[in-house]
């Protein structure tokens, strides 16, 4: 029963984590208040995962028809139209659930509230010019780029992925300034298109966080199409020259120019924190809302989740979060669940693809649990050389109990060949049984049998 603006829950923010936090609540028979001060849905199914992935569907569509010469197949005057490829990627946005507009909410019996929420008391938030209060919170108002202060790159211009996926012509010529999943994907829609690209990060390899086999690779991939990739690389300074823009990038080599028409800023997000944190005696740094095993934060009324939180700023991640702090925050204290990232799967949408799980190598080696470790070239599953995609590999890492703590794959389809590594950490499946358990052939998912029977070993 919802009485002068109170309710037994208040979300902020329509993300993945917003989303559903707010549907188990009302599931619970809850009563929500839900507030967005930007587009329905959050950054993923407008401006992020789906168009992103809707443009880089169109470019692998072109580059195999490009490459049909290869299966006997001739194909000739092959053009395309980035008006129409947009428009196609308008279309598939259309179809997300954000496209429903207010009517989920209605439907559901949820409020929703079209508005900048901010507290100005521990259990207690202002929009609008109203107040509202409620009994638990959810903050999941998630991040934006994270743009470094550069000199001269605000006065010459850049866009970041937002405008990324709105361009209806391609420039000549891109610098992408971050090696991470977006740099690496925007990268390959680009270099796809015919783009002149130059991608520059300051790590060792791309895509840093991962074992290092999966960033060089990419890395020698992107060259091989022509993509200039400069690691253990900044850009010190911007300028505009004869209508172009020129940095200067600082390397191994020493120090350069590079004239481009446009740049890209993918150097990671940073938490959108302005919500009056200080007045709800909610913790936090720069790197986000602080919230315990539960995600309950300094505040025991406050769960927070999503791209605010992190670790993982992944929308299935997100969509995790707000799930399981909802459903704790209406759970007693003893009977509250805690966050278990062991198995959470991390995806690349290059050519071929990037998805890995658990532990890098390095990891487990440091935390003393790299008993085995099982390495196969996807050149030998059978499917590999019949696509002729033969670049990548699988790698598994399993502990002294043969248990997978880790895994990495670049192939074709490694978005989903990574699920059935996924249920075997989940469920605590050995090397051992996935190597025993028939897999079709000829099937990619075959290089992973193989990478377990090598660990099994």
């Amino acid at each position: 029963m919802v009485t002068n603006n109170r309710y037994d829950l208040i979300v902020i923010g329509t993300g993945a984590a917003g989303s559903a936090g707010w549907e188990v609540a009302r599931r619970l028979g809850r009563s929500v208040a839900v507030f967005e001060r930007d587009v329905l849905g959050g950054e993923c199914p407008t401006f992020a995962c789906v168009p992103t992935k809707a443009l880089l569907h169109c470019a692998e569509v072109y580059r195999t028809i490009l490459g049909a010469g290869e299966f006997g197949i001739d194909v000739s005057d092959v053009t395309f139209g980035y008006k129409r490829i947009k428009a196609r990627k308008d279309e598939v946005v259309s179809h997300t659930g954000a496209a429903q507009g207010e009517r989920p909410f209605v439907e559901a019996g949820a409020h929703l509230v079209r508005g900048e929420a901010k507290f100005v008391g521990p259990k207690e938030i202002e929009a609008g010019g109203e107040r509202y209060t409620a009994g638990r919170f959810l903050i999941a108002t998630g991040a934006g780029t994270r743009v470094p202060e550069i000199d001269g790159l605000s006065e010459s211009g850049y866009i970041t992925f937002r405008e990324a996926i709105d361009l209806t012509e391609l420039p000549s010529s891109i610098l992408i300034l971050g090696g991470g999943a977006v740099g690496c994907e925007f990268t390959e829609l680009f270099a796809s298109f015919g783009v002149e690209v130059t991608i520059v990060d300051h790590n060792l390899h791309l895509l840093s966080k991962e074992d290092p086999e999966v960033g060089l690779l990419l890395g020698e991939l992107f060259r091989r199409r022509g993509v200039r990739v400069l690691t253990q690389a900044t850009a010190q300074n911007v300028r505009r020259e004869d209508g172009r823009k020129l940095v200067t990038i600082t390397h191994s080599d020493g120090s350069e120019p590079i004239a481009v028409d446009e740049i890209l800023v993918a150097t990671g997000k940073a938490p959108h924190l302005n919500l009056g944190l200080d007045a709800a005696g909610v913790c936090y740094d720069e790197k986000g809302i602080e919230v315990d095993e539960t995600l309950r934060t300094s505040n025991p009324n406050v769960y927070a989740g999503g791209d605010v939180v992190g670790p993982y700023r992944f929308t299935h991640a997100g969509s995790y979060q707000g799930w399981l702090a909802v459903n704790n925050a209406f759970l007693p204290r003893a009977d509250r669940v805690k966050a278990d990232y062991s198995a959470m799967p991390r995806c690349v949408f290059t050519s071929p693809e990037v998805a890995t799980i658990g532990l890098t190598e390095r990891e487990a080696r440091e935390q003393g649990v790299a008993a085995s470790i099982g390495f196969v070239e996807i050149a030998e599953a059978s499917r590999a050389d019949t696509a002729s995609e033969l670049d990548g590999f699988v790698k598994v890492i399993a502990n002294s109990d043969g248990k997978i703590v880790g895994a990495s794959i670049v192939a074709a389809r490694a978005g989903e060949m990574l699920h059935e590594l996924a249920v075997a950490m989940t469920v605590g499946a050995t090397t051992y049984q996935i190597a025993s358990t028939v897999h079709a052939f000829p099937t990619f998912s075959e290089a992973v049998q193989m990478a377990c029977a090598q660990a099994t070993e």
